[in-house]
């Protein structure tokens, strides 16, 4: 798949997070939300970071959220560390929750999914776009028992899994996301005109880090699902490699 224009990503090993600029987009952080009436430039406003000038009063913390202005639409990606946190820096750069238009979690560590407690509190049927991941209440199958049918005979029901009536059945995690108007996505593609989300399974990241990359004996990072965010530009200049870290301070 061809890559769009501007990313909306994290380098892991740096444990700090980045937006890709693959083609020069239009950004900025405006002081205040336009009228209703004025278009809405394309832009990228940070929300949470442990990073920024704090010249309207926000906080700084560990985690990680920005809010995407994108031809008239309104994108949330990832909600930061704390609710609380979150719910103070939103009110203080005066964004409206409830003109995002949909939402995307990058993956599940807290520092990212946090604030959405309050998402869903202001606005509970957003559409969020979510990573395929269990610990985000996605479905999974599950298998009770291995054991030999010979090996249970002459148990009770109230010995045996459902009274022994079944041995699998389909389950979710209960969560933050267990009622939300959520999207699991397992693979890369597009949700909109222009807008992509990109999956991948990061092969040093799970619950810590593992360093150096290239460290063997850490089976337990591989495999944990996660969400870029890119959007199609057409402007262009900048040339494919380049990374420039966003630091439109909140």
């Amino acid at each position: 798949m061809e890559l769009p224009a501007t990313i909306v990503s994290r380098e892991v090993p740096m444990r700090a997070f980045f937006v890709a600029l693959v083609l020069a987009c239009r950004l900025a952080a405006p002081a205040q939300e336009a009228s209703p009436t004025a278009p809405q430039p394309n832009s990228i406003l940070n929300l949470y970071d442990a990073f920024g000038y704090q010249k309207k009063g926000t906080v700084l913390d560990w985690g990680f959220s920005v809010l995407v202005r994108y031809n008239g639409r309104t994108i949330l990606f990832d909600a930061g560390n704390d609710a609380g946190n979150f719910a103070h820096n939103v009110k203080a750069l005066g964004v409206d929750l409830q003109k995002v238009d949909l939402a995307v979690l990058s993956h599940r560590h807290a520092d990212h999914a946090s604030g959405f407690d309050y998402v869903m509190n202001v606005k509970p049927g957003v559409k969020a776009f979510v990573p395929k991941d269990p610990l985000l209440s996605a479905p999974i199958k599950i298998l009770f028992s291995r054991a030999a049918a010979d090996q249970v005979a002459g148990l009770p029901p109230e010995q045996l899994y459902f009274g022994g009536k079944m041995n699998s059945m389909d389950f979710r995690w209960g969560g933050r996301f267990t009622n939300a108007n959520v999207e699991y996505v397992a693979e890369s593609r597009e949700i909109e005109p222009g807008v992509y989300l990109v999956f991948t399974r990061s092969p040093l990241l799970r619950e810590f880090n593992g360093y150096p990359p290239s460290e063997p004996g850490h089976p337990d990072l591989v495999g944990m699902p996660e969400i870029s965010l890119a959007l199609q530009t057409s402007r262009g200049g900048l040339p494919r490699h380049r990374r420039l870290s966003l630091r439109e301070a909140p």
